[in-house]
């Protein structure tokens, strides 16, 4: 064979060659390399493709893990992971339509899970951020160890919206965890239209009751000890106490006067009125009610009930 046949037979033979070593770029469409198994993904092939001629599914080597990128879309079931800081998956939809939706008869139909930071996240400037519908079950229900199973946050609505026969329901497995948790920065942390039915204590700053009113105002329950060692009254005299405190009221409170825990002498004979009664304290008259003079000792409870 002559030396100028020989280089053209080698310039015919070389697409071939290539063709088993690397991609080629043919008029219309590029040939991947072929290979029956995927081999290690690591920083030195970062950026390869490949075409598996096991699953018939083309694939990218990121640095990490070769990636799948045949037909964009998922082969379902699908599982994923990966390990970084920010959002492996998301979708923005600029009309009317839904970012996400999915439908299970009996199954999980979005599984998201995070080990630091947000599972899943919706964000909508007019809609719901996340909407749950369901027949028999939870439209949606989140799980956490350590903090919220389900954050929802709104500038202008509701933060987490339930309609149901349990419109929202929460449980709590520690006794320091919440089962439902609302923070309003600037309005209301929960809105509830219908009955509140609580099988347990309604608290106030975590320990404190709550009593129910009949008008609009917030009331407050505060109790008080008085004292009064060896006090001496003359036959049907009076005694004015000195000014008592009480803890600090919007308005002025109705005070009454409870048992008596201690009692001597002439205790008996003498009776209490709650007199010149402000929003932090009051005076209490004692009248002897027997013609001879006494000398008495008490302890007794001070109930104050009033706007907060």
């Amino acid at each position: 064979m002559s030396m100028k046949k020989f280089i053209h037979f080698l310039i015919l033979s070389l697409p071939l060659i290539s063709l088993a070593q690397s991609g080629v770029m043919l008029p219309n469409s590029i040939d991947l390399p072929k290979v029956a198994t995927l081999a290690t993904c690591t920083t030195t092939e970062k950026g390869r493709m490949v075409f598996n001629t096991t699953d018939n599914k083309g694939y990218y080597c990121n640095g990490l893990n070769w990636q799948e990128m045949t037909g964009g879309g998922f082969t379902l079931p699908y599982s994923g992971s990966a390990n970084y800081n920010e959002t492996l998956f998301k979708l923005t939809v600029n009309g009317g339509g839904t970012g996400i939706w999915t439908e299970s008869p009996s199954g999980v139909g979005l599984y998201a899970k995070s080990t630091s930071n947000i599972a899943v996240k919706g964000e909508s400037i007019d809609g719901a951020g996340v909407e749950g519908r369901s027949q028999t079950s939870s439209g949606i229900r989140g799980i956490s160890n350590f903090t919220y199973g389900v954050l929802g946050q709104s500038s202008g609505n509701s933060g987490v919206h339930g309609v149901g026969a349990n419109g929202i329901s929460g449980h709590a497995n520690s006794t320091s965890g919440y089962g439902v948790y609302g923070s309003g920065v600037n309005g209301r942390a929960g809105y509830f239209l219908g009955n509140v039915i609580i099988y347990s204590d309604l608290k106030v700053d975590e320990d404190k009751g709550i009593i129910q009113n009949t008008n609009s105002t917030q009331l407050k329950h505060y109790t008080r000890k008085i004292v009064f060692n060896n006090q001496t009254l003359s036959a049907s005299g009076t005694f004015l106490s000195d000014v008592l405190v009480l803890t600090e009221f919007s308005a002025k409170p109705v005070v009454y006067i409870g048992d008596v825990e201690f009692q001597s002498n002439d205790y008996y004979k003498v009776t209490l009125s709650i007199v010149s009664v402000t929003e932090n304290s009051f005076r209490i008259r004692f009248y002897n009610t027997s013609n001879d003079p006494i000398t008495f000792s008490g302890t007794w409870n001070i109930i104050a009930i009033g706007p907060k």
